[in-house]
């Protein structure tokens, strides 16, 4: 760290001759006369007087330091480490070792240069050191780990990276072709021969199955290098054998068993995919898939109507057909001939008040059957009808104008939960949409998810709203166009997760019969895998059903084999969710109970926990991935017998620090030693005049 001091003025410095002369004369003028002291005291006070007074003087310049405070931060290379399993099975302890030595010699010799070395796992964990790394993670995403990399480093001095890895990865996308702005070095470890092997590749099935059906198991196997093989492929339940096919193929194809399993028993259900073992082939683990399907009595009706043809049906159909417990229909009457006569569960209008009145037959059988509806209101809507038609809001438009809106997510919104990375992409990626503007009344019992934002301001106007302790349950959004929501979702994050979630909670939410329980215990999901947390979420309300909290609860949890493990915990405001980890793979049943209100009450439910083990899918090294990456960020790769070559390439780099500037500005008189300095001037004259008989 480095300090610049420069001093400057306001005036021009040739000032400071005036300020001299202002001095010299007061000075002259006070000491010219014949005094009772010496001449020798005569001239030291007015010396005395001559600074004091032009020292006064200069400071009514406005002088100032400048400070230029410069720091060096030291060249940033990262040494990271491939810690998933698939590393380990293909090196032996002996193997691990020379790497790790490896790792250890090129840290010293960065540092002795100079360079900060920061040594990371795939999870971006420090690492202090490489040797006992535990070789425990179930997935390889490479691509997150630079992602984080360009975050955290930049405008640092970062120089570059080293990955040891096998290549390998089957999680986010490909890491070659992300754009990352630094150089990435690899280092291959593990054999790239492929092994001879069987390989249970892929289990595609539907998780929801109706019970009485049957439903679709399809088994995909790669026989890598075992020719002419017979496989036995066979789905097993409560370890008995349900179904068996044969199927035979030589080495490097792909082969496919499919079955038709019937859907007995109701609930979450345990089933075993597995092909036989081969005598040739080297790994037995990745021959075998564990699948939990919940089999259910039937699916809930949803209609998606719409006066003519509309984007949003597709949009708004696309998310709610990811739950398979939904069945889907659409009802357009320009063309459909006939009004569908099933029972709906809930019915989605989209600009049902028009002047068509081409929806007049369906608004009227969702009011006199109590269905359940949502409106969607767009351009074409009769404000003025709409207003009589509902019970929820009334817009008074201005002179028929329109704002151009986005949403803004409401965080004091508690119908359904909504994760924070879903509000963040609500918030930010969605386009404008049209509204009525106008005054807005909304009634008393409106629970409001999404307010209009007009530019950087966030109004007090509904857009995405529901109706609380009312039957039949209701909910209506302002402005069409919702598809496009949709599309900027994927075009900047390439899923559809929080649209589809927002939509398939409001289904959820319309759809559901009327929950009055004042104890409610469930998961935020019914699928998890090992590595995750298992989140239990707890609702609890007095007699008017207002969220208390504080409540004790108990928690027993059942596994497949009928072992019990017990839990307390106890809610608080902002804490009403209780996580575990470490459980094993398989089917949980769970009861919680707690005292609400002087009663017992309790609460149930089932999820599963699946066996996460991509990484025995593919046990081969892939060095391709490793040489483009390399080639694309402008690093260099090597394979482990270049290790030596690797680390005097390394430490040859000359990387360079970056310096840090800031520049402050100091006026002098506030500074601490300028007083000083007058107060001894003013003081020694003083005590001179009064020692030498003077006043």
């Amino acid at each position: 760290m480095t300090e610049n001091n420069n001093l400057l003025f306001e005036h021009s410095p040739w000032w400071i001759l005036a300020c001299c002369a202002l001095g010299l004369l007061y000075a002259f003028l006070l000491y010219q006369k014949k005094s009772t002291w010496s001449t020798l005291t005569n001239r030291i006070l007015f010396s005395i007087r001559f600074l004091l007074v032009s020292f006064l003087a200069i400071l009514l310049l406005s002088p100032f330091l400048r400070l230029v405070l410069n720091q060096v931060e030291e060249p940033i290379f990262v040494l990271a480490l491939d810690n998933s399993t698939s590393v380990a099975s293909g090196l032996d302890s002996t193997q691990l070792l020379a790497v790790s030595r490896q790792m250890d010699q090129l840290t010293a010799a960065l540092a002795a240069k100079d360079v900060t070395v920061e040594r990371r796992n795939l999870n971006n964990e420090d690492l202090s050191k490489f040797v006992g790394t535990p070789f425990d993670q179930k997935t390889t995403d490479l691509s997150t780990l630079l992602r984080e990399w360009q975050t955290e480093f930049e405008g640092r001095a970062f120089t570059g990276a080293l990955i040891v890895s096998d290549g390998i990865y089957n999680k986010g996308m490909a890491p070659q072709y992300l754009n990352f702005t630094g150089k990435v070095y690899t280092l291959g470890v593990g054999d790239t021969i492929p092994v001879k092997d069987l390989i249970l590749n892929n289990v595609q099935f539907n998780k929801i199955a109706y019970q009485g059906n049957l439903f679709p198991v399809r088994a995909e196997v790669i026989n890598q290098g075992i020719e002419a093989a017979e496989l036995e492929v066979s789905v097993l339940k409560d370890g008995k054998i349900i179904s068996t096919q044969r199927i035979k193929g030589g080495g490097g194809e792909l082969l496919n068993a499919d079955f038709q399993v019937p859907a007995e028993q109701k609930g979450l259900q345990h089933y075993v995919v597995q092909v036989s073992n081969h005598p040739e082939e080297t790994i037995l683990s990745n021959n075998q898939q564990d699948i939990y399907i919940d089999i259910v009595e039937g699916k809930e009706k949803i209609l998606i109507a719409s006066g003519a043809p509309h984007p949003d049906i597709k949009a708004l159909k696309a998310a709610i057909s990811k739950n398979e417990n939904y069945e889907v229909k659409t009802y357009v009457p320009m063309v459909d001939k006939e009004l569908p006569t099933d029972v709906f569960d809930l019915v989605i209008l989209i600009s049902p008040f028009e002047r068509q009145r081409r929806l007049a037959a369906l608004l009227e059988r969702v009011k006199n059957e109590n269905m359940s509806a949502w409106y969607v209101l767009g351009s074409t809507t009769l404000w003025a009808e709409a207003n009589n038609q509902n019970t929820l809001f009334k817009v008074e438009r201005t002179r028929n104008e329109s704002d151009q809106v986005r949403p803004a997510y409401n965080d004091a919104f508690q119908l359904f939960t909504f994760e924070s990375e879903w509000k963040g992409i609500v918030n930010s990626y969605y386009t404008p949409v049209t509204v009525p503007y106008g005054d807005y009344q909304i009634s008393g019992g409106v629970a409001v998810a999404l307010f209009q934002k007009v530019g950087a301001i966030t109004t007090p106007r509904p857009m995405w709203f529901f109706s609380q302790n009312q039957l039949p349950k209701q909910a209506v959004t302002l402005g069409e166009g919702l598809w496009q929501w949709r599309m900027q979702e994927y075009s900047r994050t390439d899923n559809y997760v929080a649209f589809d979630n927002l939509v398939l909670k409001t289904v959820q939410y319309l759809s559901s019969k009327e929950d009055k329980r004042k104890f409610r215990v469930y998961t935020t999901k019914t699928e998890f895998f090992d590595n995750e947390q298992i989140i239990f979420q707890t609702e609890t309300y007095n007699d008017v059903f207002e969220p208390i909290y504080g409540t004790e609860v108990e928690l027993k949890l059942t596994y497949a084999d009928g072992s019990v493990t017990n839990y307390n915990y106890t809610t608080a405001p902002g804490n009403t969710r209780f996580r575990l980890n470490g459980l094993k793979d398989g089917i949980y049943e769970f009861e919680a109970s707690a005292m609400v209100n002087g009663n017992r009450e309790l609460a149930s439910g089932q999820f599963t926990i699946r066996k996460l083990d991509l990484e025995n899918l593919q046990l081969t090294a892939n060095f391709n991935v490793l040489r483009e990456l390399s080639a694309s960020t402008g690093g260099k790769f090597y394979a482990a017998n270049q290790a030596d070559a690797m680390i005097a390439d390394l430490t040859a780099l000359q990387p360079k620090g970056r310096i840090y500037s800031s520049e402050n500005y100091l006026p002098i008189i506030h500074l601490w030693w300028i007083f000083t300095i007058l107060l001894v001037l003013l003081s020694a004259e003083w005590f001179t005049r009064k020692y030498s008989g003077s006043y």
